[in-house]
């Protein structure tokens, strides 16, 4: 079994009984998740949004970071689910524990800690044998720091997960904020994330995202759900 205290993490388990990781390197020991529920505030912010996305067959999807894994486990879950839908999973995290780990659980080796999480998810049984079978086709690829991400225009829904501004600045300054939605995302594309910062609401709205009004995860006040490119209906 895994020691994260090894590699500066700690297991905490959230209230709906799902576990995530406390990064012991920030300066606020940040978890990755709400204390209300690693889980439940996944399938509220991300499963909604990829959920809406798959609806109108977008495919290109971003995951920044990967952290526990959660986001990876619910697009393969429900690929696995909507045999119409074909995505391609790109996801972001620069600590290279996270992904080797990760790794290890779709190679069929999966660390309690994993199938914690998958449990928590309710997920197909099969979601890291998905994952690996998108691997082999080459639709799931795994890259570092998101400061380096594709200037290709092709995402098409970004998951957007990082740890807060207090402990990584660089992912939420308005011109790399800009530069992410005017360069790196589709012309139809959504946009999703747990925060709802004002340089995140100018930076989607200067590039021509709408914003859907959206309440935050047991708390807090919003979270961001942006469209672009696309008629939204709830």
């Amino acid at each position: 079994m895994v020691d994260w205290r090894i590699y500066d993490f700690e297991e905490v388990i959230t209230e709906d009984g799902s576990p995530t990781l406390r990064d012991l390197r920030s300066s606020n020991l940040e978890t990755m998740h709400h204390r209300g529920g690693a889980a439940s505030e996944t399938l509220y912010i991300y499963g909604n949004a990829l959920q809406w996305g798959l609806q109108r067959q977008l495919r290109q999807v971003w995951s920044v970071g990967l952290g526990c894994g959660y986001n990876e486990l619910l697009v393969a879950d429900l690929s696995l689910k909507n045999s119409s839908w074909s995505p391609k999973l790109l996801s972001f995290e620069v600590r290279e524990v996270l992904i080797q780990q990760f790794q290890k659980a779709i190679l069929g080796n999966p660390e309690p800690f994993y199938q914690r999480v998958a449990e928590s998810l309710k997920v197909n049984s099969r979601a890291f044998e998905e994952l690996l079978k998108m691997e082999s086709r080459g639709d799931r690829g795994v890259n570092g720091d998101f400061l380096q991400f594709p200037r290709n225009g092709a995402c098409e829904i970004l998951l957007f997960d990082a740890f807060s501004v207090k402990t990584d600045e660089r992912l939420w300054s308005p011109e790399f904020l800009s530069e992410l939605f005017s360069k790196g995302m589709s012309e139809k594309s959504l946009v999703a994330t747990y925060a709802c910062t004002g340089n995140l609401k100018r930076a989607l709205k200067s590039s021509g995202f709408q914003l859907i009004p959206k309440s935050g995860f047991q708390g807090r006040r919003e979270s961001t759900f942006a469209v672009r490119g696309l008629s939204f209906s709830s």
